[in-house]
């Protein structure tokens, strides 16, 4: 006996994915909030139900490395609101995934990182892995201060001037902070690239207190800071090799975070890496509170995947 029609699951609408970046290259800002931190252009995929005339469901992202990047590609899935919960996104992540493989990406990681478990069962169905992961710590500005100027104030009783000077992001030498954070990170990382104007911090930010420390006319470290609702939020601490085990530190939290007191900021937050084992260690010093946990996924080309 024939079941009734009215019983029966829908087959899926056809989906029809098309790139879009010439036409409406400029949703990607509006979708895509963190493709700012992408030093490429990025290609726009438009996904429509039901072919060219059908409505649009939502878009994907995906940027290839620039040449002095690691060679991994960045991608993100946005539904539109009304269409989520049907499985769409999965089935457009899955063509993006399709896209970066036929493009000959060696990785693909995903536009920012991971703030909470809903969607490890379709990352780890299309092939991703967690490399990484952190944790955002919140603290008062006071305490940083008084450990750091406590070891600066050491030094200087040692008769040992430290003969550092501080300049603003905007008259830092840009080259070496960008060398500095590819050299560490891998990325421009976002608050170095908001400090050092490549574009603009979102309304009510402030990123005027970031600061570069100078040895002469070298470049010892680079501290970028976003301030918000009287909130320090600290970018990674990037220094230079030579200075590394010295009071480069100190020095430039000494400094940065007298200079946030002043203006009244009494809040700061960092966001840690697990395997960062001398911040843990500081931030620990810090009666810090761990806050929400970010994580780091990526997927290897299947023909370069061990």
């Amino acid at each position: 006996r024939k079941a009734s029609p009215f019983l029966q699951t829908p087959a899926p609408c056809p989906m029809r994915i098309a790139e879009v970046t010439a036409a409406h290259g400029d949703l990607i800002a509006h979708r895509f909030p963190h493709a700012r931190d992408v030093s490429t252009l990025g290609a726009l995929y438009e996904a429509r139900l039901g072919g060219a005339g059908g409505p649009v469901v939502g878009f994907g992202f995906l940027a290839g490395p620039a040449p002095h990047e690691p060679p991994y590609f960045r991608g993100a899935v946005h539904i539109e609101p009304q269409f989520r919960g049907r499985g769409h996104g999965r089935r457009l992540a899955r063509y993006l995934v399709a896209m970066a493989d036929r493009l000959g990406a060696p990785a693909l990681r995903p536009l920012e990182p991971i703030r909470d478990d809903k969607s490890d069962r379709l990352l780890a169905c299309l092939g991703f892995h967690e490399v990484s992961g952190s944790t955002l710590y919140s603290f008062c500005i006071g305490k940083p201060l008084e450990i750091a100027s406590r070891v600066v104030g050491a030094i200087d009783r040692r008769g040992r001037s430290t003969d550092f000077s501080f300049l603003p992001y905007e008259k830092a030498p840009q080259e070496p902070v960008e060398r500095l954070c590819m050299a560490g990170f891998g990325a421009l990382t976002h608050g170095h690239m908001k400090a050092a104007g490549q574009y603009a911090p979102a309304r009510g930010e402030d990123a005027s207190q970031s600061l570069a420390l100078m040895k002469g006319n070298e470049l010892a470290a680079a501290l970028g800071v976003v301030v918000r609702n009287a909130t320090a939020r600290f970018d990674p601490l990037l220094i230079a090799p030579k200075y590394q085990n010295g009071p480069a530190f100190a020095a430039i939290i000494t400094e940065m975070c007298r200079r946030l007191l002043a203006r009244g900021v009494t809040g700061g937050e960092a966001e840690i890496h697990d395997g960062n084992a001398k911040m843990l260690t500081f931030v620990r010093r810090l009666d810090a509170r761990a806050g929400a946990r970010s994580r780091l996924f990526e997927r290897q080309h299947p023909n370069l995947a061990s």
